[in-house]
């Protein structure tokens, strides 16, 4: 499949409006080989944009983009540590900034010392950006930077929603771990640092992405990956009753690009890229069974695994209102799509071996 050949029609039902904004744009995307990010750079492509990336390739691969195109200029450095990295920012447009140090939750309540870094990303991309004039700065939050007290409920209901968003000036801030502290604290400094610039910040809190490119250490590969390997006992992270808003990638990637078209009195804003449906993770589970064909005689429940909030899900009335969208790739195309090119890794884990070397890393 070639680059948008993988993207459903639903999910490009706004790419005329997005022209508008996009077509022949100067584009940088930071972390742009990454599994969302290389998402983003297709639909960039596409839209006749000129794209610089910038990626370390320490979770994003080099595969993952359109290596030779004509508008695409890719640069293997490492943020963190560049010198001079606001010479790379001069002329451009947009900046879509995904590079951060992440991973599953395995690998995120491992190494809440690595997360750390993402706060010198941060700020290096948000000053090169303004320094350069940059007209918007897409940044790449999480639904992590939501207070966990609105997730803390088995079989709740509720959707999180940009008005009781967490944010630093509140009482209530208290993010999901290390890696929601470092978001929160991103969002922070984007609207902080682009005051009484000429500059706009947006930050998209995504919530829980899956699809083509994902790799082992996240719920959703790791978890086509187990049937794939017919593990029996099938294992999974906690009760399973927990719930997510799975949400497919290109659905992510769309939203993104919105929320860079996202006009506003106010030179800051948050808003959300999520699906407003939970799902548990045993449902997510059985659909996972049901593309593949296979279902284990018995399920293991490992409570003594990471397990993240009980249950999150978007609001996505904010979003809705300003571009009559939201994301509408059922979980069942979403995994239909997903398994069949993971199927056909010529990396993925032989073994249970293999696999479990994985789920913990980035």
């Amino acid at each position: 499949m070639g680059p948008l050949e993988i993207w459903p029609e639903s999910s490009l039902v706004k790419f005329n409006f997005l022209k508008s904004v996009y077509l022949n744009k100067k584009i940088l995307v930071t972390g742009g080989a990454s599994f969302i990010g290389s998402h983003l750079v297709d639909a960039l492509l596409e839209m006749n944009c000129k794209v610089r990336v910038i990626d370390d390739f320490s979770s994003g691969k080099l595969e993952n983009l359109q290596i030779g195109h004509n508008n695409l200029e890719i640069i293997g450095a490492d943020i963190f540590t560049l010198n001079d990295l606001n010479s790379l920012f001069i002329g451009f447009d947009f900046v879509f900034h995904l590079a951060a140090i992440h991973g599953g939750r395995g690998f995120i309540e491992k190494h809440p010392d690595k997360m750390m870094k993402n706060l010198g990303i941060d700020t290096k991309v948000f000053q090169a950006a303004i320094q350069n004039e940059v007209k918007c700065v897409v940044h790449a939050s999480s639904a992590c930077a939501y207070p966990i007290s609105l997730q803390s409920n088995l079989g709740a209901t509720n959707t999180l929603s940009e008005s009781n968003s967490g944010s630093m000036e509140s009482e209530n801030a208290y993010p999901d771990g290390a890696y929601g502290w470092t978001k929160l604290i991103g969002e922070y400094q984007l609207k902080t640092m682009t005051l009484n610039s000429k500059t706009i910040g947006r930050s998209a809190r995504i919530f829980t992405a899956y699809g083509e490119r994902e790799n082992e250490s996240h719920a959703a590969i790791a978890l086509i990956s187990k049937g794939l390997l017919n593990l029996d006992p099938y294992p999974i992270w906690g009760s399973g009753l927990q719930t997510r808003n799975f949400t497919y990638v290109t659905d992510t990637a769309i939203g993104l690009l919105l929320i860079g078209a996202f006009e506003s009195n106010n030179h800051f804003e948050i808003l959300n890229i999520g699906t407003s449906n939970h799902v548990t993770v045993n449902d997510f589970v059985q659909t996972i069974f049901d593309v593949i064909g296979w279902k284990p005689q018995e399920i293991y429940r490992d409570l003594e695994k990471p397990q993240g909030v009980a249950a999150r899900a978007s609001n996505n009335e904010l979003i809705r209102s300003v571009f009559n969208w939201e994301p509408s790739v059922s979980i069942q195309e979403g995994l239909e799509r997903t398994i069949e090119w993971y199927r056909n890794q010529k990396d993925r884990p032989n073994s249970p071996i293999e696999l479990e070397k994985l789920l913990e890393n980035r």
